[in-house]
């Protein structure tokens, strides 16, 4: 009769000794092991883990060059010169980056009218994760992801549509209604979030910006109807901007270094260019 052993057994309830264990091991070790016990999967997937292991490091690039879709590991950075398996993207692209989880769509005809599916995607435990579609499919929609691993190990998709099913690219009006609704990594479902809003129909609500606990949507048609929504709080508010010159175009928003950037470029471009963080 099999007995187990009380060293192993002793390493394996202490969760201190055995994280400094696992934290030793190469990525594809760690994947394997998350199917020893529902314990050692929840460490492993543990973001506070994952940060023990990979301190502020980045293992490479995803880049997307001339319609391709490659990963490029940066030199002594990564621990495993093993690319995250990036063959989804033969059926979704990649809407949104946030701290190291991917936002994807399917793939469907441009201006086919069919709602967006999403999809989570974690390249370094390779897990591809589609989610179920929210109750107001519309065709003029986005989907943004909300996802800070020192505060919470789940993730949230914010979704907004149009409710008037008249409304396209081609609406002769500048605004229409909107309803959010935020999906849950943790309850796995979606729920409604407040009531509806009215915004411009060319407000961009698809993988924009989450920093500092809020979405940011950038409309680079009209800066000044751009909005951004804290997701833990769950308010809608105005995005402050700053005022654009005339000879001056939005190069670049996005979050980096735990810091905003807004990039405008001036004509004639490239000679002359600001940055705002």
């Amino acid at each position: 009769m099999f007995s187990p052993n009380p060293n192993a057994e002793a390493i394996a309830n202490n969760y201190d000794l055995l994280t400094l264990i696992l934290a030793r091991l190469p990525v594809k070790s760690l994947l394997r092991f998350k199917s020893v016990s529902k314990g050692w999967y929840s460490l492993i997937s543990d973001p506070a883990f994952s940060r023990r292991v990979f301190p502020d490091q980045v293992s490479g690039l995803i880049l997307h060059k001339n319609y391709k879709v490659e990963f490029v590991p940066l030199p002594d950075k990564s621990r495993t010169n093993k690319a995250p398996s990036l063959t989804f993207l033969n059926r979704f692209v990649i809407r949104q980056s946030c701290h190291g989880l991917l936002l994807c769509a399917r793939i469907s005809p441009f201006f086919s009218g069919s709602p967006e599916v999403c999809a989570i995607y974690n390249p370094t435990m390779e897990e591809f994760v589609e989610l179920p579609p929210p109750a107001n499919q519309h065709p003029i929609s986005g989907f943004s992801l909300a996802f800070d691993p020192t505060k919470s190990p789940h993730y949230k998709v914010v979704f907004v549509g149009a409710l008037d099913p008249e409304v396209d690219l081609f609406w002769e009006e500048d605004c229409t209604s909107f309803q959010i609704e935020i999906y849950s990594s943790q309850t796995r479902s979606w729920r409604l979030s407040g009531n509806p809003f009215t915004a411009d129909v060319f407000t961009p609500f698809h993988g924009e910006d989450f920093w500092n606990g809020s979405i940011h949507w950038l409309n680079k048609l009209n800066v000044d109807v751009s909005l951004y929504f804290n997701v833990e709080e769950e308010k809608l508010g105005k995005l402050p901007m700053l005022s654009i010159p005339e000879r001056a175009r939005i190069g670049y928003f996005g979050e980096s270094g735990d810091h905003l950037h807004l990039i405008l470029l001036h004509q004639p471009y490239p000679t002359q260019f600001d940055i705002y963080v």
